[in-house]
């Protein structure tokens, strides 16, 4: 009866695992922007039918031209703070294509699946160019990779059943969740359960397996990944990882028929049995080439731009700072408040100051104070441009009431330029966090590789 409810367990667990591979899948989106989809439109279009769509089908908190303010104000003054090429002159530019025969929308990526709706009906009303920067594209290599892993392995592991059960679930995060670094901690994954396999149902398993630095470092580096990588990776990583012990249990105690008189055990313990021996130590290094793969698919994949011919629209891109910006930068928007800020203080034709500001830079006013029969003088510093300062607009552009610019601006990385170009300039370099990642994962194979030729041979090959 206990055992009985232990397998009902092992079932629901991998019921449950394969369901919330099924509900949080994932396909990679190629974006110009972070927690933005841009939509842009012919221009002879007018920017209230293609907002109006754009809601009508879902889409909320859209970014265009139409609904921008004047963000920061100053409560002495009651005049718009501009000036010769200001920030609010300038930042019209993110609305338009770099021709101006487009308008530019910025739609919050929680409304995809509404965007994608939104941009097939105005081409089927209108019949006019419009255009969405995501590209949802399946990358077929992630799945194809660990598939071959997995097949080299069933080729040369003692029990193909046990195997193949407990590769299974990674499989399958593989094509909900299909990111190269998936694949590298999927990759890794295998390596310990086809290390671990021959151990399965032999006296003092656990004890070998917690003594393995061959099936430890592997497997704990794989869900490390996992984790690092997103929460949403973190949690598939954990059930898969759950089920694939589940469904070993499962196949372990399936009924069988028996033509034998006799039942067989093993001999040895397996803290007798080498993990790690002169053949399969050729076959951990193996993993170091379908992670190469992985490692080099991703750099390119990162740096590859899709050819400008592709799309007529050049967009408002961001790059790398070391490339002069073509539109104004949140630096400027923090250099223009500081100037609408301090109109009440300076004289309204000074505006060199305002746009050479530094940290540290002060405002002071002449205080008068009346003591013991004197009236003394002292300068009160009543403004000073740095952090605190930038902290203080960050929180008035939070509380406005609609879709700023300026908020779009604060969601996006330091350090960049915007210049227009096609949506794949965006890709110049890759995600450094998920290379070091893949990297970490490259290095495992070849460390216990090493580790097996230096030291493992001298302890009889038992680790």
């Amino acid at each position: 009866m206990k055992t009985q409810k232990s397998l009902l367990f092992c079932a629901l667990t991998v019921l449950a695992s394969f369901s919330f591979l099924f509900v949080l899948r994932t396909i990679p989106i190629t974006r110009i922007w972070n927690d933005y989809a841009v939509v842009y439109a012919d221009k002879s279009l007018s920017e209230d039918y293609v907002a109006s769509v754009l809601e009508d089908s879902g889409c909320s908190g859209i970014v265009r031209l139409g609904v921008q303010q004047v963000p920061v104000k100053t409560d002495f003054l009651n005049v718009i703070p501009d000036y010769e090429d200001s920030y609010i002159s300038k930042r019209a530019g993110y609305f338009y294509d770099k021709t101006g025969a487009f308008r530019v929308f910025y739609v919050p990526s929680s409304c995809d699946d509404a965007a994608v709706k939104a941009v097939s009906k105005i081409i089927r009303e209108t019949g006019k160019t419009v255009g969405l920067d995501g590209k949802g594209q399946f990358p077929w290599l992630v799945p194809v990779i660990a598939l071959s892993v997995a097949a080299f392995f069933l080729v040369f592991t003692v029990s193909k059943g046990v195997f193949a059960a407990a590769a299974v679930p990674f499989l399958l995060l593989c094509f909900s969740a299909p990111f190269y670094t998936v694949a590298a901690a999927s990759v890794l994954f295998m390596l310990s359960v086809f290390l671990i396999v021959p151990l399965l149902g032999r006296r003092n398993f656990i004890k070998a397996v917690s003594k393995s630095a061959y099936i430890l470092v592997p497997a704990a580096m794989s869900l490390v990944i996992l984790a690092v990588n997103s929460w949403r990776t973190c949690i598939l990583g954990i059930l898969c990882a759950s089920s694939s012990v589940a469904l070993v249990c499962l196949v372990l105690n399936a009924p069988r028929r028996s033509y034998a008189a006799v039942c067989f055990s093993y001999i040895f313990s397996a803290t007798q049995i080498s993990v790690v021996n002169a053949k399969n130590s050729m076959r951990v290094l193996f993993c170091a080439v379908p992670l190469f793969l992985i490692f080099i698919s991703f750099i390119l994949s990162s740096r590859i731009s899709v050819p400008a011919a592709k799309m007529s629209a050049l967009l408002p891109v961001p790059v790398s700072s070391d490339k002069e910006s073509e539109l104004p930068l949140l630096d400027d928007f923090y250099k223009w408040s500081w100037y609408a800020k301090s109109l009440p203080y300076v004289s309204m034709n000074d505006v060199s100051k305002a746009l050479s500001v530094r940290d540290g830079d002060t405002i002071s006013v002449p205080r008068f104070s009346y003591a013991d029969g004197h009236i003394s003088e002292s300068e009160s510093v009543v403004m000073e441009y740095g952090p605190k300062f930038r902290s203080g607009i960050d929180e008035e552009v939070s509380d406005l009431s609609y879709a700023s610019l300026e908020k779009f601006l604060l969601k996006q990385d330091d350090g960049i330029s915007v210049v227009y170009g096609s949506y794949g300039s965006k890709g110049q370099r890759p995600d450094i966090l998920s290379l070091l990642l893949i990297a970490a994962g490259l290095a495992v194979p070849v460390v216990l590789f090493l580790y097996y030729n230096l030291f493992g041979r001298k302890n009889y090959e038992i680790c």
